[in-house]
């Protein structure tokens, strides 16, 4: 089918453009968003205005404005990529100090997550560009403007003969390709262009993008980490939210790219309105804010969990050896083990713990016929009649505004 096609066609340029090792890189995503009962009550009472789609989209990209100014604080604590195959660094240069370990294994002393570097997953054509956070409408113009936008670097992948090798020779051959560790969503329906679909919905959840896969959950992230997500997020979304111009929005760039290389360095400085400022003293100010948030989260959900959770990731900024990339780093250097043989030994510890687990929810029965069905689906939609796929793809493209 040729929706499929264009998916299959979207990797293969991924693959062109970035290394077919990009593509082995894996995080979490961690989405977010607030009931409309939330909206009624607080939009009224903080701007005056109804909780419509506009005012909605309004207020999560001021939330989306303020998790860039603190997303730093993401992968210092749940960064867990301090290390990486050295085959990443195959045919690249790297100016980054690397040390060396086990059969091949480099790695950075105070790194924290070397994915969200720019040896990860990440798309160098787009530091030229700045996508504006500060209105929906401006995010809408500056990302369709990036899928118009000629690359002169990606242009050799350009073809008009089957096989095709990218969707289109542009900055971003769709909105997806946007790599941000934050972005507003808007769930969109068969053939919906993202774009479109918050241009007439507006914002109805946030995608968080920054977390690194947690080794020491089997599932890849914890119950800490979420309660610690929450509040923090409501912080961002509770706090004045100053429009980024595009020395704020580089600032921000600047802070996160500090901290995934060498977020464990004592003593490591940050800038914030232009002003050095130490991590662990901006870190200081951001809990004590917090602080009263995961108190009211504790209350009316009766729980202590949240300001539990709080205090767990308060304890790494006092101490970073209790960071997961310090941990996962100092059991490689002990037993002078490749990153990849000591995710192979955790994969294998988890995946026994799950085939000791018995169905919790549905039985094996249920998996079947879900495969059965899917494999029907397939069916029907292949045995539907398709046109050119090039001619599918001018049409797809024709009206992106």
């Amino acid at each position: 089918a040729n929706v499929a096609k264009m998916k299959t066609l979207y990797r293969q340029g991924l693959k062109n453009r970035y290394g077919a090792m990009m593509q082995a890189i894996a995080g979490v995503h961690f989405n977010f968003s607030l009931p409309k009962a939330f909206w009624q009550q607080w939009l009224p009472a903080t701007t005056g205005q109804d909780a419509n789609k506009d005012s909605i989209s309004a207020a999560y990209f001021a939330m989306i404005r303020n998790y860039r100014r603190h997303c730093w604080m993401i992968p210092y604590l749940f960064g867990a990529s301090p290390a990486l195959c050295g085959s990443f660094l195959e045919g690249r240069t790297s100016a980054l100090p690397f040390k060396s370990l086990g059969q091949g294994t480099l790695y950075l002393p105070y790194a924290t997550s070397l994915r969200m570097s720019d040896l990860g997953y990440t798309n160098k054509a787009q530091s030229g560009l700045f996508i504006c956070y500060n209105e929906m409408d401006q995010y809408i113009s500056s990302l369709r403007r990036a899928i118009r936008t000629p690359s002169k670097e990606f242009a050799r992948f350009h073809s008009d003969k089957e096989p095709l090798q990218q969707l289109n020779s542009n900055v971003l051959q769709i909105e997806n390709e946007l790599y941000s560790p934050i972005r507003p969503k808007q769930p969109t329906r068969s053939l919906e262009k993202p774009t479109d679909a918050l241009a007439e919905r507006g914002v109805e959840y946030i995608e968080v993008r920054a977390l690194d896969v947690n080794p020491f959950s089997s599932v890849g992230i914890d119950k800490t980490q979420i309660y610690f997500l929450d509040v923090f997020l409501l912080h961002c979304l509770l706090l004045p939210s100053a429009a980024l111009d595009p020395d704020g929005f580089a600032e921000t760039e600047k802070n996160i790219s500090a901290v995934v290389k060498e977020g464990r360095k004592p003593g490591l400085m940050l800038q914030r309105e232009g002003q050095g400022l130490s991590l662990q003293a901006w870190a200081e100010s951001i809990f004590e804010q917090m602080a009263p948030i995961a108190a009211l989260l504790d209350e009316v959900n009766e729980t202590d969990q949240y300001s539990d959770a709080l205090a767990q990731q308060q304890a790494k900024f006092a101490d970073p050896s209790l960071t997961p990339s310090a941990m996962l780093l100092e059991q490689m250097l002990q037993r002078n083990l490749d990153n990849g043989y000591l995710a192979l030994e955790l994969a294998e510890k988890y995946r026994t713990q799950a085939l000791a687990e018995e169905y919790r929810h549905y039985d094996e029965a249920f998996f079947r016929q879900q495969a059965r069905k899917s494999i029907e689906a397939h069916q029907q939609i292949e045995a539907q009649p398709q046109v050119p796929f090039t001619q599918f793809l001018a049409e797809y493209f024709t009206y992106q505004e």
